[in-house]
């Protein structure tokens, strides 16, 4: 296997013209290679190798080559690279460097800061990202619709990759003004109490509550059925024993979990809870009567 080879194989089939250059290969051969079918040229300076098509990820690195200095991907990009929840869907090429002047590769976001601070930036799969909370910051500025940036933070307390005490302390450390901190300070202060939420469902379902003025439930509360069980509560308030559960289909569509829906509801009754069962369908059309189960049965239990 050639040097170059080697340095490509590591970024994803990526090579620039400086590491090339680190190779032996002078810019002569670097041109007949690319005559001839074997490099690509995606971005000036920047070449692929192999002939099978580039993945969203794979022009992800090679923006970062094109860019040059200490580029990392971030924001909408960073937060799809780490997997978080609803950031799937973005298509978008976005990264950042220090250097004021330089390229700008085609197709590619490019954001210039003047921070060089290196806790801001990791390294996920061998390419420089932004570290989590720096994510969810950038994310926050980005994106700023309330349950999407949302359901990207609660997936990553939910994973371990950050907490609510480092992310309130991260938005505390930017100070005012930074691009973010104000969406992102308001997510983060407006979460319900308990754990992580552990689906997309329970997100949409915690906004409808909060949308419609609803007093904020506590998430994921554990509660003793006896003899010796204890159930997790998606969404409860502990005061008046109402239980709201999101209904998502991976979890309750199945006979086994319908059935096991059934008796875990029946349990919780005969403690004197009562069970608001909440379905995708109403949830996602008609949130009005979501919100009008909920009021009513919370009402009720107050009597």
């Amino acid at each position: 296997m050639s040097d170059f080879d080697a340095i490509a194989r590591r970024q994803r089939g990526y090579i620039d013209l400086a590491q090339l250059a680190s190779a032996d290969l002078s810019r002569g051969q670097v041109a007949r290679l690319v005559g001839k079918g074997h490099f690509h040229r995606p971005h000036a300076g920047v070449f692929r190798t192999g002939s099978a098509p580039p993945t969203w990820v794979d022009k992800v690195q090679a923006a970062l080559l094109a860019a040059g200095g200490d580029a990392r991907a971030m924001g909408r990009a960073a937060a799809r690279l780490y997997g978080l929840d609803g950031a799937d869907g973005s298509a978008v090429v976005e990264i950042t460097v220090s250097v004021l002047r330089g390229p700008v590769p085609h197709g590619v976001i490019v954001h210039r800061t003047r921070q060089t601070d290196p806790s801001l930036t990791s390294s996920l799969n061998g390419m420089a990202i932004s570290s989590i909370n720096q994510t969810l910051l950038e994310y926050a500025w980005k994106v700023k619709a309330m349950p999407m940036v949302e359901r990207a933070v609660e997936d990553a307390i939910d994973r371990g990759r950050t907490s609510e005490g480092a992310l309130l302390r991260f938005v505390a450390s930017r100070g005012k003004g930074v691009p973010g901190v104000t969406h992102l300070r308001s997510v983060l202060l407006n979460r319900p109490d308990g754990r992580a939420a552990h689906s997309v469902f329970e997100v949409i379902v915690y906004d409808i509550i909060r949308e419609y003025g609803l007093r904020q439930p506590v998430r994921r509360l554990l509660v003793p059925v006896p003899p010796d069980q204890k159930f997790e509560l998606d969404l409860a308030y502990e005061n008046e024993l109402v239980a709201v559960e999101p209904m998502g289909r991976k979890w309750h569509r199945t006979a086994s979990q319908v059935r096991n829906d059934a008796l875990r509801r029946a349990a919780l009754e005969s403690i004197g809870w009562s069970v608001v069962p909440v379905f995708w369908p109403e949830a996602v059309t008609t949130p009005w009567l979501t919100a009008a189960r909920i009021g009513a049965t919370l009402r009720s239990a107050r009597i």
